[in-house]
């Protein structure tokens, strides 16, 4: 049974999150409905600070039942179930705001980065739907915290082509 927390060994996080998207992906293909996942990154404070554990705490009250916090690598994996691109980038600029004022209260200091993938109705696996949000958080920077990877449905037929 995969854990919904964020308190796990960071070291099988990476792990934990693949076997969480694949089971989601598979959920929401069954049911014909689109799946987010975001990669929040506070650049700058470790995963033990202060901001990061109250973001971990707000994300859950926030998410509920509708998605899974994973500690991911130096940042937070979300997996939002039956969440759209455009979706989930509006929860993204709330979550910004949020992550804000969370730093500036502890006194701590980061640059935000979040990188966005969403399924898109595209079949595809859950390793390239979490490498997809991680790009995009890299490309991230303090002039644009939120980078979402939007499918672009020609390169996306090509390549599910030459993968055949």
């Amino acid at each position: 049974e995969p854990a919904d927390t964020a308190d796990e060994d960071a070291a099988s996080a990476p792990d934990a999150l693949t076997f969480d998207v694949e089971n989601e992906l598979a959920d929401a293909i069954a049911n014909e409905q689109d799946i987010s996942v975001l990669i929040v990154q506070l650049r700058g404070l470790t995963a033990e600070s202060v901001a990061v554990q109250q973001l971990k705490k707000l994300l859950r009250e926030r998410l509920g039942k509708q998605g899974l916090v994973h500690d991911y690598k130096d940042g937070i994996a979300l997996v939002i179930r039956n969440t759209n691109l455009d979706t989930a980038l509006a929860f993204a600029q709330s979550l910004n705001n949020a992550i804000s004022v969370i730093v500036q209260r502890s006194g701590e200091r980061a640059e935000t980065a979040i990188g966005i993938s969403a399924r898109a109705f595209r079949m595809l696996n859950a390793p390239r739907l979490i490498t997809e949000a991680e790009q995009a958080a890299l490309h991230a920077d303090a002039e644009n915290p939120i980078i979402a990877f939007r499918v672009n449905p020609e390169k996306y037929k090509q390549y599910m082509q030459e993968e055949a």
